[in-house]
């Protein structure tokens, strides 16, 4: 007879048979599934001066070292200031044989927005985990990253790590690489590239996670915004809405709109019209000013009269080029404003 000890749920052993038909996914346990076990020879139970780790000395110690480290590690969880000792010892259990420990340890440490170099190396690495569970490196890279994305002025050398990840090979390590870099709003160039790049993958979460990481930007290169609005005219519908949610928060690209072609103004508008199942999109001329409401925010773009015109007529063709009737309305105020023109999507 043998006893069975799972290596990361400290509440659950099995005997032979169980562990069996635990083996096969005959036997469904609510919190553990798919996890490596500690074989235990209960023979050796009981045994004096046993040093082996099959004595139950051993299993006792594995399972309170499960139970009181992570509970100690989630109790932390939401303090927005650690003392220094406190950050080192967690910033230990970041580097536990355990991911159920990782996992506790970066999620205690999510409320420090400015951990040291020594912390933020380690919990890079934990972004590159990778266990036979694939629950448990799911949820150790999912609080890494969470940590990492609270870090509000990471180094350059750190971001560079970052944007390294961005190539794995592995798209939840590329996806988690993409989140890392969520809170920094001034990534330097080459990472900026690295993102636009990635816009083309074929994965559709890493490609959601680097769009809203342009987006975070304060500011674009006008080199990036460039290489945005070419993906306008992209065969590719999703490449194109990840285009417009990257420049999402860009002031430069609002002022550009009036000057796109028909053809990217169209595939914008489109955009745009998949956008406003989520979000409200309006924009509208009013006194020779094109206001844009997206986002929670209103961009307004002042248009001569010549541009107004040329304008209006692009957004008409556009509408008809779509096909889709979407609410517009025309019409004159008091004397003292001119023509105003509204869109609705």
């Amino acid at each position: 007879m043998g006893l069975h000890v799972c290596r990361q749920c400290a509440e659950v052993d099995l005997c032979d048979r169980c562990m069996a038909k635990y083996g096969i996914n005959a036997l469904a346990l609510a919190t553990c599934s798919g996890h490596a076990f500690f074989d235990i020879d209960t023979a050796n139970f009981g045994s004096t001066g046993s040093t082996t780790p099959q004595s139950k000395i051993a299993v006792e110690a594995w399972i309170r070292d499960i139970r009181s480290t992570r509970s100690a590690a989630e109790a932390l969880g939401g303090q927005t200031s650690l003392p220094d000792s406190i950050v080192e010892a967690l910033t230990q259990l970041l580097q536990h044989k355990y991911p159920s420990i990782q996992s506790a340890a970066a999620e205690a440490l999510g409320g420090q927005t400015s951990l040291p170099d020594s912390a933020v190396e380690v919990t890079i690495q934990l972004l590159r985990v990778k266990e036979r569970d694939v629950r448990s490196s799911s949820l150790v890279r999912y609080n890494a990253a969470r940590l990492l994305r609270q870090q509000t002025n990471l180094s350059e050398s750190i971001v560079e790590k970052l944007t390294q990840l961005l190539q794995d090979e592995e798209p939840d390590v590329r996806y988690r690489a993409t989140e890392a870099l969520r809170g920094q709003r001034s990534l330097p160039t080459f990472a900026v590239n690295a993102l636009i790049q990635l816009l083309h993958d074929k994965n559709s979460p890493v490609r959601t996670g680097a769009a809203g990481t342009l987006r975070q930007q304060d500011s674009l290169a006008g080199s990036a915004v460039k290489s945005l609005l070419r993906l306008l005219q992209s065969k590719d519908a999703t490449l194109r809405s990840c285009a417009v949610v990257a420049l999402g928060a860009n002031a430069e690209f609002y002022f550009l709109i009036p000057t796109l072609d028909s053809s990217r103004f169209q595939n914008l508008l489109i955009s745009w019209l998949q956008l406003s199942f989520r979000k409200s999109v309006t924009f509208f001329i009013y006194d020779d000013v094109l206001s844009i409401h997206i986002y929670g925010k209103t961009w307004r773009v002042p248009l001569q009269e010549k541009e107004q015109k040329l304008f209006r007529r692009r957004c008409l063709a556009a509408r008809s080029a779509v096909g889709v009737p979407l609410s517009a309305t025309n019409t004159k105020t008091n004397r003292r404003h001119k023509q105003s023109w509204m869109w609705n999507l």
